[in-house]
């Protein structure tokens, strides 16, 4: 080969050698430069070493998943419940689009090499860390992307694909969720740029396949007390997720047919707190899929759901809602139950078009705007040791 020699330098300084055919070959950054020095100190050596064996030999090698200390005590299949899947979530709202499908079918897994499907079927995600591996391919992605080195961009996705998919659904208070805690961190602390005629999403694929996967296990990865923490951080990554955990209507929020000829805002004015065994068709969902029961885990107390009550008349259309200074909520007696007020407030234009409950395992300070709300109550259930949970709404404007 006799074209000229490019260095490419990492972050500790080493230095690869790549003929200016190969690179400009695989991607437009690398033509018509003068510079032969080519700076890639935001990524470590390791992730540069692959970049150059990809360009040579249209593949690059990965670290295996290491295997955990043996645990004395039961395994985790033992110790833990399994989460539950996604076909088996008994929600009345349109179910998340399953990780295998996200992306659409340019990155179907039965397109994954074989030999890679193979590899990563032999770990056993019980007894093995998957952090390197996941960072690994993410750092080759983002070096891709930074590049547009494209096929080298896909190759990564796909890979990252089938592992992810080979985890799903995580399990509750797994070492698992800590090595998706640190790749969400990473990917999501990433400078990925779009490109729009790729895969034809509107979103970036590889953050799309990370907040997809932290939707579908949602409550799974709560369990993790740095996943808690890295959602009370707020951000694209809490946006992205929660879009994806409150977007399972069949209509818009807030909006239903009218006789079947127009449209109407349907706004709520008002909950209700019932006691009854069996959930109502219509009550508020908890919005990760947890449990929906508002007395869920409180010892001796009712089974109580809350019921939404509707107007299309915005000036009976609730602004917000407050802990009731007469809770009553706990009580395992038959009189009323005060868990929430409603707040009417007509100077308020943001009138409330969708409520739902958002539990957490952990207390911690945590936003609304964290979740990507617009409003949230305190501590509905009035307690100031664990579980607490939430009245989260979204609004719309009427003025």
């Amino acid at each position: 080969m006799t074209s000229e020699v490019f260095e490419l330098v990492a972050n500790d300084d080493q230095r690869f050698f790549v003929h200016e055919a190969i690179l400009s070959s695989q991607s437009t950054s690398f033509q018509n430069t003068s510079e032969r020095t080519i700076n890639l100190r935001d990524w470590n050596s390791d992730t540069v070493a692959r970049l150059v064996e990809f360009l040579y030999c249209r593949n690059y090698d990965y670290p295996d998943p290491t295997l955990l200390e043996p645990r004395a005590e039961h395994s985790l299949s033992e110790t833990v419940p399994p989460a539950q899947a996604d076909s088996e979530v008994t929600d009345p709202r349109r179910p998340l689009t399953p990780l295998q499908d996200c992306l659409g079918s340019s990155l179907a897994l039965d397109e994954a090499p074989r030999t890679d499907a193979e590899r990563i079927h032999s770990f056993d995600p019980s007894d093995c860390d998957f952090e390197g591996i996941l960072l690994a391919h993410a750092k080759v992605y983002a070096l891709a992307n930074s590049k547009s080195v494209i096929t080298l961009q896909t190759l990564a996705l796909r890979r990252l694909l089938l592992t992810l998919s080979h985890l799903h659904p995580l399990q509750p208070h797994s070492h698992i969720s800590k090595n998706i805690v640190d790749f969400a961190r990473y990917v999501y602390a990433s400078k990925l740029s779009m490109i729009t005629d790729y895969l034809g999403s509107s979103e970036e694929s590889l953050k799309k396949l990370t907040s997809q996967l932290i939707a579908l296990n949602f409550a799974a990865f709560q369990s993790e007390p740095r996943a808690v923490e890295l959602i009370a951080e707020g951000g694209d990554l809490v946006r992205d997720v929660m879009a994806k955990v409150s977007r399972r209507l069949s209509d818009p929020v807030g909006v239903f047919w009218n006789g079947g000829h127009s449209k109407e805002v349907r706004y709520i004015s008002g909950i209700t707190a019932v006691r009854d065994t069996t959930p109502p068709s219509d009550h508020v969902q908890e919005a990760s899929g947890m449990d929906s029961n508002v007395n869920y885990k409180l010892t001796g107390s009712h089974t109580v759901w809350f019921v939404p009550e509707y107007t299309t008349i915005a000036a009976d259309a609730c602004t917000s809602f407050v802990v009731s200074p007469h809770f009553t909520g706990n009580s395992a007696g038959s009189g009323p139950l005060y868990y929430v007020d409603a707040v009417k407030d007509e100077n308020v234009p943001a009138k409330i078009i969708e409520v739902l409950l958002y539990r957490i395992t952990i207390p911690c300070n945590i936003t609304c705007s964290a979740l990507g709300f617009d409003g949230m109550t305190g501590d509905i259930r009035n307690l100031s040791t664990s579980d607490p949970l939430y009245l989260v709404w979204t609004t719309t404007r009427n003025d």
